[in-house]
């Protein structure tokens, strides 16, 4: 054997046996987000119809339920529980973005409103 095949044997040895490594969380994780992550997303863009808001709420969903990890594990349905912190996240987003609107409407309002000063009263 070569030494260059002995050092991709070692090489194949190291990786599988970091692979076997991986915590059962980081496999359940990739899988749930890997199976997860489009519908999320979809959802997302559904209601906020905006696809770059979508990816974020949707990344932001796995963020924080994974964030939680203690109590995210024994969930029984997590694709059920990222879905109600993607709702969450967007109905949080909308209420927000409702408000800026309203804010905004009222700041532009009385700009366009001319204020006259107090006409001055001498003492």
């Amino acid at each position: 054997m070569t030494e260059e095949a002995l050092g991709t044997m070692i090489a194949i040895r190291i990786e599988r046996r970091e692979l076997m490594a991986l915590s059962d969380r980081e496999e359940r994780i990739g899988a749930l987000f890997d199976h997860s992550y489009p519908p999320l997303k979809g959802l997302a863009y559904v209601m906020l119809g905006d696809a770059a808001a979508a990816e974020e709420v949707a990344q932001d969903a796995f963020v924080k339920a994974f964030s939680f990890w203690s109590r995210f594990k024994d969930v029984e349905h997590p694709e059920a529980y990222l879905r109600k912190i993607v709702i969450n996240l967007c109905r949080s987003r909308i209420r927000r973005t409702g408000i800026e609107q309203r804010v905004n409407a009222v700041v532009h309002r009385d700009a366009e409103t001319t204020v006259e000063p107090p006409p001055e009263t001498s003492l």
